[in-house]
């Protein structure tokens, strides 16, 4: 146990809030920290020492599990991808094969593990810069194609109406008389697709009670295979469903007059 009362003595003088290290039965230390992710599950860190008597300190993966839920790709997205490395280059910490880490000697792993937990929490809170939880590249992909279909819209537009009811859409074509309100769909996983479709099925259900005169688009990003059933015929009750991939459709969808 040398190594966790090191470590936590180290720590503990860095910041306060309930921290713990433990020893499991696969001879890795368990460091929990008061640090969360986004789902409010605490950061942990699993310590190992290696054959040189250096000690690894990573994450195990679990930082970009927790993003993949939530839509927060890395592999369609070199945006993304430089935002990591911009995270882990500026605090000396390595990334590789989704493992946030660093190797360090016993005297000098406190800041190490700190510098670690750091770039963790800051990777973790990606998620909150993309608008919507949609994925961006899908989002810039359905502006360049309304873009070149040459149809006027709005990216990001606020509806506010007599009621006080204000609602956030994605984008927004103002034809008349009748507009429309689009939401994305784009996930990366089974679990987040349910928490996305659930979030716009509150929308559009707000929207069409707030006011019958504006058409309310769901288009999925249907190249993922997580779309359900039953998610598609939950959102069709308060909107119109696409798929991305008939993009006639999406076309005529967009330049209706109804």
């Amino acid at each position: 146990m040398a190594i966790c009362d090191l470590v936590l003595a180290e720590l503990t003088a860095m910041f306060s809030g309930a921290i713990d290290c433990a020893e499991n039965n696969d001879g890795i230390f368990v460091l929990s920290t008061p640090f969360f992710y986004p789902d409010r599950d605490h950061i942990q860190l699993y310590i190992r020492q290696l054959p040189d008597q250096s000690y690894l300190v990573s994450d195990s993966g679990r930082t970009m599990m927790k993003l993949d839920t939530y839509g927060f790709e890395l592999r369609r997205s070199p945006r993304r991808r430089a935002m990591i490395f911009q995270i882990t280059s500026s605090l000396g910490v390595r990334y590789d094969n989704g493992r946030f880490f660093v190797i360090g000697e016993e005297n000098r792993l406190g800041q190490k593990i700190w510098d670690l937990l750091t770039a963790v929490h800051k990777a973790s809170d990606l998620v909150f810069t993309v608008t919507g939880y949609t994925t961006a590249t899908f989002a810039d992909e359905f502006e360049g194609f309304v873009s070149e279909s040459q149809i006027q819209y709005e990216r990001g537009k606020q509806l506010e109406f007599v009621a006080g009811t204000v609602e956030n859409v994605d984008f927004w074509v103002n034809h008349s008389p009748v507009p429309k309100a689009i939401l994305l769909l784009s996930a990366g996983s089974a679990g987040y697709a349910v928490q996305r479709s659930d979030r716009v099925y509150r929308t559009f259900n707000e929207l069409r009670l707030a006011s019958g005169n504006i058409a309310r688009l769901s288009i999925l990003d249907d190249r993922q295979d997580v779309w359900t059933e039953q998610v598609m015929i939950r959102l069709g009750h308060v909107s119109t469903v696409l798929n991305w991939t008939d993009k006639r459709r999406v076309a005529r969808e967009l330049t209706s007059q109804v």
